[in-house]
């Protein structure tokens, strides 16, 4: 049986992933900085071995991959630190290709393709970053697909939500509609976007660590479908019984709000996402895999909810 590594594992992807792993009954290894968040996370499955690691270190690095197979990248990156992205895949596709490892899969998102030429954007779409943040994203997958030692895929994931999914978007809209506040939506707001429920993508990684073939291929998955973050917003409140309130943030606002918070002025840099958004088309992925897990809205933001009450 393959030894797989989860690096990042304590995100809300990697979590994902580690929760589909152990369905499987597959024996698996997360790595991190922290063991007591890994211990936290993980301490309830079957068949896990956890390692403290800081795979931004070569040393780090080289703990987490020591005698696996398969590395699973999910790394997630504060939107103020992505410059961080390109020298953390260096220090990890080196100690990997040192250390044998044989499979590499990233899991990442839109960013590289830039503004869409098309309604939906499929894997030929020109790779333009026109923001530092997809630049940067983009110098990571390059990074990888220079890897002559290794087989790698590129998964493309659209934004997401689900349990433990603190760095997206949706995350501020569930936790205001849990405080009874209004929803801080950025214009325009009637757009459509796609939602990824973070589940569904750990199932995706899995079906693809289970073929051999389709490897050195980039994929999109495109979620659950289109939607209007409007619409996914009042599903939200409706389903935290409510009332839906809102304000929508302006571009100026943003401007004006980031003046006074470094988190805020690097949002502005991706505000061309809500009014030209890249909406995915996962034909590739589906034709490889016969068939994706979709959660509905309905049902991704019920497990959401009762994720964050506990239950």
């Amino acid at each position: 049986m393959n030894k797989t590594v989860i690096l990042g594992a304590a995100g809300a992807i990697g979590k994902a992933v580690a929760a589909d792993l152990a369905r499987r009954g597959q024996p698996f290894r997360v790595a991190g900085r922290n063991l007591k968040r890994l211990q936290d996370a993980f301490g309830h499955l079957p068949n896990v071995e956890m390692v403290a690691a800081d795979i931004e270190t070569t040393e780090g690095a080289a703990r987490a991959v020591a005698e696996m197979d398969t590395a699973i990248f999910t790394v997630g990156i504060t939107y103020t630190e992505f410059h961080r992205y390109p020298p953390l895949m260096r220090t990890v596709v080196a100690a990997s290709e040192a250390a044998g490892v044989r499979r590499f899969l990233l899991v990442t998102n839109i960013y590289p393709y830039g503004l869409p030429e098309t309604e939906l954007v499929d894997e030929t779409h020109p790779l333009n970053p026109v923001a530092f943040k997809g630049k940067m994203r983009l110098e990571q997958e390059q990074i990888l697909q220079r890897s002559t030692r290794m087989q790698w895929i590129v998964l493309r994931l659209p934004d997401f939500y689900g349990p433990d999914a603190e760095l997206s978007y949706a995350h501020m809209i569930f936790t205001a509609a849990a405080a009874g506040k209004k929803a801080q939506l950025f214009e325009p707001a009637d757009t459509p976007h796609q939602f990824i429920f973070t589940p569904d993508a750990g199932q995706v990684v899995g079906d693809l660590l289970a073929k051999e073939t389709g490897w050195n291929e980039t994929y999109n998955f495109a979620g659950s479908g289109l939607i209007t973050v409007e619409d996914f917003a009042r599903r939200i409140y409706a389903a935290s019984g409510q009332k839906y309130r809102r304000m929508l943030v302006a571009p100026w606002m943003l401007w004006l709000i980031g003046l006074f918070s470094p988190l805020i002025r690097e949002f502005r840099e991706m505000g061309y996402l809500m009014t030209t958004p890249v909406n995915l088309n996962d034909d590739k992925l589906v034709t490889h895999l016969g068939r994706v897990q979709r959660t509905s809205y309905e049902e991704g933001i019920a497990a959401t909810l009762r994720a964050s009450r506990g239950a």
